[in-house]
């Protein structure tokens, strides 16, 4: 069955009469771990669906009074099989990760081998802190990460954010090492690192700025996820990228517009408002010769996008967009309509707001954007 899953053919009928004639076995007591591991490696690769042999192989594991006979490789290949398959089993899960747990030193585990474990517990929903402490603890203890290729550091940042199990020496580490590495990696390893430093709120500057000349070449390659995940964080990470954020890069979402999942399209709706507010700022700045300052918390409570002073008076600057509308209206949502005033009456600032429609009337045209917001603020 390995040779048919690594050649890539997929007999349907002959994965079912193999896997139940193995399900028919009174036990599986004959098989070593090795033949275990790439059994089910093997139906996961090939996505052929059959519990009952993944039940059956992981009841063996299971039973066994310790897993000393079972090698990284064979760890890694069976639980990657699980969660690639989407086969849940607590009990496996719970006997691999104490079993990593209780071993001294874990150098004999190579990078993928480490990347595909801990992938495999964040994609099966697995919470086993001890396993994602092991684990880093060993990875940070490298001198460099030089031996993981991007696909590796793209699994590990995404399975411990997946998990949000927060380690930030883990997170410094691996963010160094795809620095250096960073023209290897292909678009869905781009937006999995990028999604998971933004998911856990580890901002890394240098990583960010650093891969937006690598996200801008691979546009065409990204799937709807990529360019949603890619756009989400850099939304989050309030990093500015206009190599990467062109026409290129629009059009690729309208020509992809109506296979966005939305889930994908929350996200692209978010930055699409995060770059709304980052354009009005840089007008006020770069044009208009302003010091915008951004993202204020008030004494109200209240969040206000940007603060600006003209001629000794302060201006709150509020940028809405359409969830601060009912439905597709240009109706304000009872809450928009309540911080519109509460502000205003409570920090003594006044509050101009800029209607995402007025904005994007605006277009390609400085100038008339200028001109909008010198009559909102006065000037």
């Amino acid at each position: 069955m390995w040779a048919y899953a690594k050649a890539g053919v997929c007999n349907s009928s002959l994965f079912e009469k193999v896997a139940n004639h193995i399900v028919g076995h009174e036990n599986l007591d004959r098989f070593i771990p090795q033949e275990l591991a790439i059994t089910v490696w093997a139906y996961a690769k090939v996505g052929v669906d059959h519990p009952e042999i993944f039940e059956k192989v992981a009841n063996c594991i299971v039973g066994q009074d310790n897993l000393d006979r079972f090698i990284p490789q064979h760890l890694s290949n069976i639980m990657w099989a699980y969660a690639k398959a989407g086969v849940s089993h607590p009990k496996l899960f719970e006997k691999v990760a104490n079993h990593v747990v209780r071993i001294d030193v874990l150098s004999g585990f190579k990078s993928q081998e480490i990347s595909n474990i801990m992938w495999a517990y964040a994609k099966a929903g697995s919470n086993h802190p001890e396993l994602f402490e092991k684990m880093a603890s060993h990875i940070v203890s490298h001198d460099n990460l030089d031996r993981f290729i991007p696909q590796d550091l793209s699994n590990l940042a995404w399975a411990y954010a997946t998990a949000q199990f927060p380690h930030p020496k883990l997170f410094k580490k691996v963010a160094e090492a795809a620095i250096r590495s960073k023209g290897e990696f292909i678009s869905q390893h781009v937006a999995n690192l990028l999604w998971a430093y933004a998911t856990m709120g580890d901002i890394d500057m240098h990583l960010f700025l650093s891969f937006v000349s690598t996200a801008a070449n691979l546009i065409d390659s990204c799937n709807n996820q990529d360019l949603a995940n890619i756009s989400w964080a850099y939304a989050v990470a309030d990093v500015d990228a206009p190599p990467l954020y062109n026409a290129h890069f629009i059009n690729k979402c309208v020509e992809k517009k109506n296979a966005f999942k939305n889930e994908e399209l929350r996200q692209l709706h978010q930055w699409h408002l995060w770059q709304r507010k980052e354009d009005v700022v840089a007008q006020l700045s770069s044009y208009i010769g302003l010091d915008p300052k951004e993202e204020m918390l008030m004494d109200s409570g209240y969040r206000i996008d940007a603060l600006v002073e003209v001629n000794g008076k302060t201006f709150g600057i509020e940028v809405d967009g359409p969830s601060h509308f009912i439905g597709r209206s240009k109706s304000p949502l009872a809450k928009t309509i309540l911080k519109r005033r509460q502000v205003p009456s409570i920090d003594d600032i006044e509050l101009v707001t800029v209607p995402y429609w007025e904005w994007d009337e605006g277009g390609n045209d400085e100038v008339k954007k200028q001109e909008y917001l010198r009559v909102l603020l006065e000037l």
